[in-house]
C-alpha cells in the first residue's frame, strides 16, 4: 500500500509487491536505478533534487516512479 516498491512494467507504474515473479516474465521492467540514462538523471529525479523534496527516503523511489512520464 505504501508504493515504495513501484517499478515500471511495460511502461506502467506497478507496485511490485503485489505481483508474482512469473507475471514479470518477458516484460520490460524499469526500476528507479534505470531512469537515469548515460549518467544523466531523468527530469523527475532532477526536479526532486532541485525542489529539495527528499526527506527520509523510504518511499521516494516509489513516488518518483509513479510521477515519471517518458
Amino acid at each position: 500500500m505504501c508504493g515504495a516498491c513501484t517499478v515500471h512494467i511495460d511502461g506502467v507504474a506497478t507496485r511490485s509487491c503485489g505481483m508474482q515473479v512469473g507475471d514479470a516474465v518477458g516484460k520490460q521492467i524499469t526500476t528507479i536505478e534505470g531512469l537515469a540514462q548515460n549518467g544523466v538523471l531523468h527530469r523527475v529525479q532532477k526536479a526532486w533534487i532541485d525542489g529539495d523534496v527528499p526527506q527520509c527516503g523510504y518511499c521516494q523511489s516509489g513516488m518518483i516512479m509513479a510521477a515519471r512520464r517518458s
